[in-house]
């Protein structure tokens, strides 16, 4: 358990120790199973805001994966100049010859149930495994990196144990940029067009992952 901060005691107790009297609240989300096995699911502070509604992934996450063909999930916000977040869906499915089409439509059915249709994926994309530390850690984060096609460190890229993975989620987010890119008119002589850029970004992303996996 965290002891304290380095030059913030004061944060310290805020932060951990103000919520329940005498209970240190650390923020992550667990979860027991019948054995007696804890599970870190996702932190409490990690919302998606959706036309007006905060919904929490790990909330959407359970959900998926209620489907018995869904081994894992994750869910990330991505900015919606409308909605301001639209919720993407990353999900593992039990059996890889399953019919994704069938399943993503299920699995929209089950979050407009449970919570409703403002809540509809704007993407579901099905991959083959997440990202992880050689200790098994899902690295969530890095995951919405690449989807918000946001720089990511070498530091960060060495932890990867199975580069491969996110490479697969680059390669899908790569043709689906340059899909919009055709879709879209170019930009004026005098403006940079966005989409090129990050069909730019994200290919030097996958040159950077392609090499770490010849490694």
């Amino acid at each position: 358990m965290t002891r304290g901060l380095s030059n913030g005691s004061d944060k310290f107790i805020e932060n951990y120790w103000s919520r329940y009297k005498n209970i240190w609240f650390h923020g992550d989300i667990i979860e027991i199973d019948s054995d007696g096995y804890w599970y870190i699911t996702g932190r409490i502070d990690d919302v998606i805001k959706v036309s007006g509604h905060r919904l929490g992934s790990n909330e959407i996450e359970n959900i998926l994966m209620s489907n018995e063909f869904v081994s894992e999930a994750i869910v990330v916000g991505i900015p919606d100049e409308i909605r301001v977040e639209s919720i993407a869906c990353y999900i593992v499915p039990t059996d890889n010859s399953i019919d994704t089409r069938g399943l993503s439509d299920q699995l929209i059915k089950l979050i407009e149930k449970n919570i409703g249709k403002f809540a509809k994926p704007k993407q579901s994309r099905f991959v083959k495994d997440f990202p992880r530390t050689k200790t098994g850690k899902l690295l969530r984060r890095l995951i919405k990196l690449t989807v918000l096609n946001i720089e990511i460190s070498d530091k960060y890229l060495s932890l990867v144990e199975n580069p491969e993975s996110i490479k697969n989620m680059l390669v899908w987010l790569f043709v689906l940029t340059i899909a919009k890119k055709k879709r879209t008119e170019m930009a004026m002589t005098r403006k940079v067009n966005p989409i090129l850029l990050q069909a730019n970004g994200l290919a030097s992303t996958l040159k950077r992952f392609s090499k770490k996996i010849k490694e």
